[in-house]
């Protein structure tokens, strides 16, 4: 699962295709959608986004209903993903069995 479809999501997306993987996408912005399925990525769509279209390509300020089904649903998915590639700006956590680090272990 990638979370972030701008140019570091796109391109982890075609890598990780390349690499034979099955492939989910999210990322807010509506435009995102046809970039991640032309790789043939299933794109992760959760209703009730603002409209972005004004915005000149960049996220808005999302409801904060929106942003628990948000929530919800990434969680929901990426508990079935074997990984889950994140493009924005934060600190990752990488586990790759998931088991390694404490805020992990809860997810076995």
């Amino acid at each position: 699962m990638v979370l972030g479809a701008g140019v570091a999501g796109l391109q982890a997306i075609a890598t990780a295709k390349r690499l034979g993987a099955v492939v989910e996408a999210f990322d807010t912005r509506a435009a995102a959608k046809e970039e991640v399925m032309s790789l043939g990525a299933t794109f992760v769509e959760v209703e009730g986004a603002a409209d972005d279209r004004g915005a000149g390509g960049y996220a808005v300020q999302q409801s904060d209903e929106y942003l628990q089904k948000q929530r919800s649903l990434v969680q929901e998915r990426a508990l079935k993903s074997n990984i889950v590639i994140a493009t924005a700006q934060a600190q990752k956590l990488v586990d790759l069995l998931g088991m390694l680090v404490e805020l992990t272990k809860k997810f076995r």
